[in-house]
């Protein structure tokens, strides 16, 4: 067994010594199926695509760029996909890639599927009709990303991306090139109330004014509750006026400040520049990063 049970550590914890009650928690599941970091696991990437109707596939190990026989050195014990993309830029990076055959893809799948490690991204940054499926079915077992970014419509995928951000655990979330659609709102809502949802980038068509308002209202709800130290919101000038409610709140309260200096409770930073939706919070002051 390579993860052990939180209710067994809770139960042992005050019969065992302090070194065999480290070694336990050091292989604590957490969320589910996830395990936390031993030395022995193997991250690597996985990279599918398309080239003249021919499905293809590329995987290297993690910081070497060199194409591996990932079939051939996959140990279901430690090995993990940390990062997998959807791409029809297959000649990019001069990255070898090799034909998917059913076989290929369903045993990928099933690597997927029993990873104990989680994907820290997924990212589609394109897809034919012809990979949809494929797609939608490794989103279907992944069972949750840490980051999740989406460039075409998120529509063919809608059911299993809102079951992903629902109960996957997503902690960052984009839609890059198509606009975001008014059903994932309550989802996204949801996600950011229970502090698990942390970062928002999303294409909104500027002519929904409706849709903008009520991701700015989110936005706004959720940094007026000030359970965090950060806040950052970016949205187009022309919806400037629906953050009167925050304006209101920061002058009112001193537990707010908007881009302040010094030592303050919550710092609030919005930007009325971009074209796109973008929230992101944090529980302490990233100072000047992300």
């Amino acid at each position: 067994m390579d993860s052990v049970p939180i209710a067994f550590i809770e139960l042992v914890a005050g019969i065992v010594s302090q070194e065999t009650l480290a070694v336990l928690r050091q292989g604590q599941a957490i969320l589910g199926r996830w395990t936390t970091a031993i030395p022995a696991y193997q991250p690597f990437y996985l990279d599918i695509g398309i080239r003249d109707g021919e499905k293809l596939f590329f995987s290297q190990r993690w910081h070497d760029e060199t194409s591996v026989d990932i079939f051939s050195q996959w140990n279901f014990a430690t090995c993990y996909f940390l990062d997998v993309t959807v791409t029809l830029d297959v000649e990019r990076f001069g990255k070898q890639f090799q034909p998917m055959s059913t076989e290929h893809f369903n045993a990928l799948k099933k690597m997927i599927a029993r990873q104990r490690r989680r994907i820290w991204l997924f990212s589609i940054e394109d897809c034919t009709k012809e990979l949809v499926e494929n797609v939608g079915e490794l989103l279907g077992v992944c069972g949750g990303p840490q980051r999740l970014f989406i460039s075409p419509r998120v529509t063919p995928f809608a059911p299993v991306v809102k079951q992903l951000l629902s109960k996957g655990g997503v902690c960052e979330f984009a839609l890059y090139r198509k606009p975001c659609p008014v059903w994932l709102v309550p989802t996204l809502t949801a996600q950011l109330q229970a502090g698990i949802l942390r970062v928002i980038d999303l294409n909104v068509d500027e002519s929904k004014a409706e849709l903008y308002e009520r991701l700015i209202d989110m936005a706004v709800s959720h940094i007026i509750k000030k359970e965090h130290a950060y806040y950052f919101l970016s949205y187009p000038k022309k919806y400037a006026h629906l953050l009167r409610p925050l304006r209101s709140e920061m002058n009112r309260s001193r537990a707010l400040s908007h881009d302040a200096q010094g030592e303050k409770k919550v710092k609030v930073v919005y930007s009325p520049q971009s074209e796109y939706f973008s929230y992101k919070w944090r529980r302490q002051d990233p100072l000047f990063y992300f």
